[in-house]
């Protein structure tokens, strides 16, 4: 809402320049606004929900994105702590590994494998 009050009021504060790409999440919120000279009754009101609806979809899958890499950083902390060589950590699938690898302090050092299912 910041940006978006930013934008109205003609104030952008350092640091929110990206907002007025138009491929900003703010840029196309802004764009589902009725046109200026659109007088339909309630114009305003339907564009409010659908750019509400829009946005709690984007705001779902962020949190649910972020719970994922907190799953994952998890699932990697674990097989560093069970690996038994200091090269090689291994993961029961792909996954987004590099954060907590650097904050192991491994950098490149390590080697991440994903291990694959056996089939019968």
């Amino acid at each position: 809402m910041r940006d978006i009050d930013a934008i109205d009021n003609g104030r952008i504060m350092p640091g929110q320049e990206g907002i007025l790409h138009p491929m900003s999440i703010t840029s196309m919120l802004m764009s589902l606004r009725p046109a200026f000279d659109d007088d339909t009754p309630g114009a305003m009101d339907t564009a409010f929900l659908e750019a509400s609806s829009l946005a709690g979809i984007l705001l779902a899958h962020k949190v649910r994105h972020a719970a994922a890499r907190l799953r994952a950083d998890a699932i990697v902390h674990q097989a560093i702590g069970a690996r038994s060589d200091p090269r090689w950590i291994e993961l029961p699938r792909g996954m987004n590994y590099q954060g907590p690898i650097l904050e192991a302090g491994g950098g490149r050092r390590q080697h991440p494998l994903r291990g694959e299912p056996i089939r019968r």
